[in-house]
């Protein structure tokens, strides 16, 4: 119970002991105070510079998807892609989930997404969560900054949890797994800062990569606040 007031699950670093040498990871999806930002299957203006390329995929074919699915392209089919995408192979009657494919070629490439019916009024929120798959096979770890723009083109990068994301290890030679990662910006380093971005008014969110070269796929992005859970002590 203890582990679980410290913070695990919500994006801050704690490693019980208990573990061992396993490589375990883990993310929230959904919950309270939630307010959703960017995802790809809403209408959403999506910019990429310097290098960025992309687009939006599925993670996997569908007997119940729509017109507007079947144009797009699989997010990927080398390699299986459990827990998040199940392959082709294994067929599915629910509509089949959507994610932004980034791929880059150099540092200081970037993809600015903005936020739907901006700008919105994030004083009252404390993170903004970006759910990340990580990395295609090559597991070469990407360094992703995360900046958040007002509607007055003034921005500030925000401190977040993770400096990099991380490829998850491979299985075989043809089979590899894919894992969100939860990339969470502090938006509580900003107000104490006394930064100049208006927080009331935030119309756009930004990855800029320090990484020469990667590839990775964004499901969601969203405002957070901070829950309070009251547990039995132990």
């Amino acid at each position: 119970m203890q582990l679980l007031k410290m913070g695990m699950g919500n994006g801050s670093y704690v490693r019980p002991e208990a573990i061992g040498r396993a490589d375990v990871a883990t993310h929230a999806v959904g919950g309270m105070g939630n307010r959703l930002l960017y995802r790809p299957e809403d209408v959403a203006t999506v910019i990429l510079r310097n290098g960025m390329s992309g687009g939006d995929c599925l993670g996997f074919e569908s007997s119940s998807q729509s017109s507007a699915d079947s144009s797009l392209p699989m997010c990927n089919e080398d390699f299986y892609t459990a827990p998040h995408w199940l392959p082709k192979r294994f067929g599915s009657s629910c509509r089949p989930p959507h994610a932004t494919s980034l791929r880059w070629t150099k540092a200081g490439a970037t993809a600015r997404f903005e936020v739907q019916n901006g700008p919105v009024n994030l004083t009252s929120h404390d993170w903004i969560d970006l759910r990340v798959l990580a990395n295609d096979p090559n597991r070469i770890e990407a360094s992703l900054d995360l900046l958040i723009h007002d509607n007055r083109n003034r921005t500030t990068t925000l401190r977040t949890s993770l400096s990099s994301i991380k490829g998850w290890p491979g299985l075989s030679s043809d089979q590899d797994r894919i894992h969100a990662r939860a990339l969470r910006g502090n938006l509580e380093s900003v107000r104490s800062s006394g930064n100049m971005v208006d927080l009331g008014k935030i119309v756009a969110v930004e990855l800029v990569v320090s990484s020469t070269s990667g590839k990775v796929w964004l499901i969601d992005i969203a405002a957070t606040q901070s829950v309070t859970v009251n547990l039995p002590q132990v």
